[in-house]
């Protein structure tokens, strides 16, 4: 059937970065909170929102974690990963009680202009993208 074009499903923002992304900046922002930060598993695991031992497999290296060593070459991220987790350690930013880690990092990711990178990094393209996303009406700044 010629003339017929494929459509293309689109999904929120926070539904692919829940998805795609946030497993992998988790386990980036765990590493960068116990070995630059010394925090314990047990407090990143409460803060993050996930087990103790999701923790150590990401440490470890016995749970790999889809996109994390893409999002890892990307300086832009990293930034983002290293500016969140010293918030964190100073006390700044979610101490003692679990974050809503997805809206902080979306939220810092598209503050810093860092979060089309990522999802380029993840191989997500913009048409399978539906915005406005958590509330607000404008796409990630470039």
């Amino acid at each position: 059937m010629r003339g017929r074009s494929r459509v293309v499903r689109r999904y929120s923002l926070c539904e692919v970065f829940v998805r795609r992304i946030l497993p992998a900046l988790r386990a980036l922002l765990a590493r960068e909170l116990i070995g630059e930060h010394g925090l314990t598993q047990l407090e990143v695991s409460r803060l993050l929102g996930v087990s103790q031992p999701l923790i150590n497999y990401y440490l470890t290296g016995k749970r790999k974690v889809p996109n994390a060593d893409t999002l890892a070459e990307c300086p832009k991220v990293i930034s983002v990963i290293k500016t969140v987790a010293r918030l964190i350690s100073s006390e700044r930013l979610g101490r003692g009680r679990t974050l809503n880690i997805a809206c902080v990092l979306c939220t810092a990711l598209r503050n810093s202009g860092a979060l089309t990178e990522a999802l380029r990094a993840c191989g997500v393209s913009e048409n399978e993208i539906e915005y406005p996303a958590c509330g607000e009406s404008v796409s990630p700044r470039e």
